[in-house]
C-alpha cells in the first residue's frame, strides 16, 4: 500500500458518509405525481429512491471528487472571508443523490392514455430519451411537461389525460436520462438539455413555434421548466409544488447539513427573476415535502404578469385532484394564449 493509500481511503469514507447525509437531505425533494387511476408513491418509496447510489460511484477517485469549493467561487453572503468558505459537496455526488429515476412503471403503468404514443427523440448529446405524446384535435395549447424527481412517464398517464382533455392540449411527458426507457445517468445539466430536445421535438410534431409551447413543472420538474425559461421564453409557465431553491429544499430538509449544497446550483428564485411571460404558481399549504413558502418565494422574485394560487389542504401531489385547481387554470391559460394574463395575488 503506497502512502497515499490511507489518504484515498479516507476521502473515499468521507463522501460516503457525506452521501448518506445528503440521502436525508434530498429524499424528499420531490415525488412524481400521477393521475387518479395511478396509485401515489409514498414519502418512504421517494426516500428509497435517492439513498441509492449507482455501482459506478463505488470506484469514486479521489481526484475526481474534489469538492464543488475547490473549483467554484464560495457564497460570500455566509461567509466571514477565504478562511471561512464552506466545502461544498461534489457535483457528481449531488446528480447521484438527487435524482431517483425508475426503469419499470411500479406505482403507474405502462398502458399508454388515450389518444397517446410512444415517441423518441435525442438530447443535444445524442441520448436517446422516451416520452408520451397526448395528440387533440385543434389544440388550444401545446404543453410540455416535466415531472419530479422519481418514477417516469409510467406515472404520467393522469395528468397527461387532464391537460389534454380539460385543456384541450397537445401534451408531451417524457423521461429525463436515465429515467423510465431513457438512456443514459441523469446530471443537473443533462435532464435540461433534455427538456430542451423535448421542447423542440414537441414544437416541430405540434407544427408550433418553440416558444409556443407552454412550460409546466412539477416539484424538481418545476426547477427544469425554470432553468428552460433562460433558453428560450415559453408562453407561460405553469409550476406546481416548486421549490425556491436545491439549497433552500436542503435546508428545510436537514438545517444542519444545508451547508453541503451550493446556492449556486438550481437557484430557481434568482433565474425566474428574468422571466417576463406569464407565470401561474400552485402550491398546496399541507405540503410536507416542500413548503408552499418556497412556493410564494418564487413568486415574490417573479415579474409580472404572475398568478399564485395557494391550495388549501393541498399536498406534494394531489394540485389537480384539488377543487380549487381546475379553473383558475382554465382562465390562465385562457389569457395567456390571449396575450392578457393578469395579476393575481
Amino acid at each position: 500500500m503506497t502512502a497515499s493509500a490511507p489518504r484515498s481511503m479516507a476521502r473515499i469514507l468521507h463522501y460516503a458518509w457525506v452521501s448518506g447525509s445528503l440521502s436525508l437531505l434530498f429524499a424528499s425533494v420531490g415525488c412524481l405525481s400521477g393521475g387518479s387511476a395511478s396509485p401515489l408513491p409514498t414519502l418512504a418509496d421517494v426516500s428509497q429512491l435517492s439513498v441509492k447510489i449507482p455501482a459506478r460511484f463505488a470506484s469514486f477517485s479521489p481526484q475526481a471528487g474534489r469538492t464543488a469549493a475547490q473549483t467554484s467561487t464560495a457564497d460570500e453572503s455566509t461567509t466571514g472571508g477565504p478562511a471561512a468558505k464552506p466545502r461544498y459537496v461534489a457535483r457528481p455526488l449531488i446528480d447521484n443523490i438527487l435524482f431517483g429515476p425508475r426503469r419499470s412503471a411500479e406505482h403507474g403503468t405502462w398502458t399508454l392514455p388515450p389518444n397517446t404514443e410512444d415517441v423518441r427523440f435525442s438530447s443535444a448529446d445524442g441520448t436517446r430519451l422516451h416520452g408520451w405524446l397526448t395528440r387533440v384535435r385543434q389544440p388550444r395549447h401545446v404543453i410540455l411537461f416535466t415531472h419530479g424527481n422519481g418514477g417516469n412517464v409510467a406515472y404520467c398517464g393522469g395528468i397527461l389525460r387532464v391537460i389534454s382533455e380539460r385543456f384541450q392540449a397537445t401534451c408531451l411527458a417524457f423521461d429525463y436520462r436515465g429515467y423510465g426507457r431513457s438512456q443514459g445517468q441523469p446530471t443537473l445539466e443533462g435532464v435540461v438539455a433534455d427538456a430542451s430536445a423535448a421542447r423542440a421535438f414537441l414544437a416541430k410534431t405540434a407544427g408550433v413555434p418553440p416558444e409556443r409551447v407552454i412550460l409546466w413543472g412539477h416539484s424538481m420538474g418545476g426547477a427544469i421548466a425554470i432553468q428552460l425559461t433562460q433558453e428560450l421564453a415559453p408562453q407561460a409557465l405553469i409550476l406546481d409544488s416548486t421549490f425556491s431553491s436545491l439549497r433552500d429544499e436542503a435546508a428545510h430538509i436537514s438545517p444542519n447539513l444545508a451547508w453541503m449544497v451550493s446556492r449556486k446550483l438550481w437557484n430557481s428564485a434568482d433565474v425566474i427573476s428574468s422571466y417576463t411571460g406569464p407565470l401561474f404558481i400552485m402550491h398546496g399549504d399541507a405540503d410536507r415535502v416542500i413548503p408552499w413558502t418556497q412556493g410564494r418565494a418564487l413568486f415574490e422574485a417573479a415579474s409580472e404578469p404572475k398568478q399564485f394560487l395557494k391550495l388549501p389542504g393541498g399536498q406534494h401531489n394531489t394540485s389537480l385532484r384539488h377543487p380549487d385547481a381546475l379553473q383558475p387554470l382554465t382562465d390562465f391559460l385562457r389569457r395567456s394564449q390571449s396575450g392578457n394574463a393578469n395579476t393575481t395575488p
